[in-house]
């Protein structure tokens, strides 16, 4: 029998003691040196469960992983619907992203499992049982691997340190609602009457402001925010360069101080809505979501902004969707990524989806649903082109200072460490490999 685990674990030494089995784990995890050398004094089989990304294929040749992340994963939670689709959206997010047992197994990597198992072990004549910690996605991992016919056994570790973790969160959400309470009692916000404004998220730009600025139909009347607080270092530098640190706004407070402005107030009363809570965390990211949509409904009221234009495919992106369409305006998404289709877990809300690709990709019913109209704009960045060519010829005329008779571009695959779940170290030095053969 083979038993495949997350990471060794003591209740497999409790639970198949004496029985012929060989375990297989995916991870390490803290004391696995030690749980070795138990399992081996006992005489249990160990290896670590190994394969090759490029190998798990489906029936059309098309990687499994790709395939699961976005094409089956919109089958999978084809049932999991919300009456506000924008928490539906905000909340799948998050339990998409929430890692299972605290550890780096992530949760699209459970169906993927399934298909790698099927793969591997589903011809030996063995039976497998697989064991992974339970989720918010129980019972979606639960069906895909028994329509696969795949034995599994979803485990509750650490409960206590999940309660004190959620009891945490909740505190500090308590805290944060009664912060803004305060301000809202003390601080009475009189916000002027501007001319409506277009708000662009940093995230977007993604360039040098001076060259956005400078664009010949860029709208007088605009706000630059961030919420994500990334990158302020190249944020403030920029802002050095322009003049419009009064139009450029940080949601919440950095640590360091920056130029341009801070917002971090809620100027209207919470209505609460009701809304049935399956669960406890359910409820948690519930009073988030709203926390969130209420700050960023506040500064679009303080600075009348009625247009709001972003890249970000954030958790928070979906509460500041609701935010604009509850003041009557409407989101403007720009995809800037290059992909077929948006995953499950980066579809925006918006009014307004600009894509690349061809627009049968997004005729998925959930992508239709966060998003009103499609335009094919193809890549937006491309105005930039002059600018980087500059920079090419400059790198170009050093090269050839430098005895470089001739010069090819190669653009290659990002690649992480574990070749099991991405295009690895392996995989990346087969594609030099390749190259290199052809200049020779």
């Amino acid at each position: 029998m083979n038993i495949i685990v997350d990471r060794l674990r003591l209740f497999l030494i409790i639970k198949y003691f004496n029985k012929k089995i060989e375990i297989f784990y995916l991870f390490k995890g803290k004391l696995h040196n030690f749980y070795l050398i138990i399992f081996k004094l006992l005489g249990l089989k160990v290896n670590h469960l190994t394969w090759n990304f490029l190998e798990i294929k489906n029936s059309e040749g098309f990687n499994n992983f790709f395939d699961i992340e976005f094409y089956k994963s919109y089958e999978i939670f084809r049932n999991f619907n919300y009456q506000d689709k924008f928490f539906e959206n905000y909340y799948l997010k998050n339990i998409l992203r929430q890692k299972l047992d605290f550890s780096n197994f992530k949760p699209l990597w459970s169906f993927y499992l399934a298909d790698v198992i099927s793969f591997k072990f589903l011809n030996f004549e063995n039976k497998v049982i697989i064991y992974l910690p339970n989720s918010e996605l129980d019972k979606y991992i639960y069906n895909y691997f028994y329509n696969k016919k795949i034995k599994i056994y979803l485990y509750e570790k650490y409960k206590f340190k999940k309660y004190i973790i959620f009891l945490k969160n909740y505190l500090k959400l308590q805290l944060k609602k009664f912060y803004y309470l305060l301000k809202q009692y003390f601080k009475k916000s009189e916000y002027k009457l501007e001319n409506t404004k277009i708000c662009f998220e940093f995230a977007y730009i993604q360039n040098n402001l001076n060259n956005i600025l400078n664009l010949s139909n860029f709208p007088k009347n605009y706000v630059f925010c961030e919420r994500s607080l990334k990158d302020l270092n190249s944020i403030d530098k920029q802002l050095s360069d322009t003049k419009i640190s009064k139009n450029f706004y940080y949601l919440l407070n950095p640590k360091k101080k920056l130029r341009g402005n801070i917002f971090n107030e809620i100027t209207q009363k919470q209505k609460k809505i009701p809304i049935k809570y399956n669960n406890l965390f359910e409820r948690l990211k519930y009073e988030e979501f709203v926390l969130e949509k209420n700050l960023w409904k506040s500064f679009f009221k303080k600075t009348n902004t009625k247009v709001y234009v972003t890249s970000y495919y954030t958790d928070y992106q979906c509460a500041a969707a609701k935010a604009i369409s509850e003041l009557g305006g409407c989101t403007i998404f720009i995809q800037l990524s290059f992909y077929e289709r948006p995953g499950i877990e980066i579809i925006p809300n918006s009014d307004v989806y600009f894509y690349l690709t061809n627009k049968e990709k997004f005729n998925e019913k959930r992508i239709q649903l966060n998003n009103k109209f499609f335009i094919k704009s193809g890549f937006i960045n491309d105005f930039n082109y002059p600018r980087f060519k500059s920079k090419a010829d400059q790198i170009k005329d050093k090269l050839k200072k430098n005895g470089a008779t001739k010069i090819i571009g190669f653009f290659d695959q990002g690649y992480k460490k574990d070749g099991r779940w991405n295009h690895g170290y392996e995989v990346s030095c087969k594609n030099y490999e390749f190259f290199i053969k052809k200049i020779n």
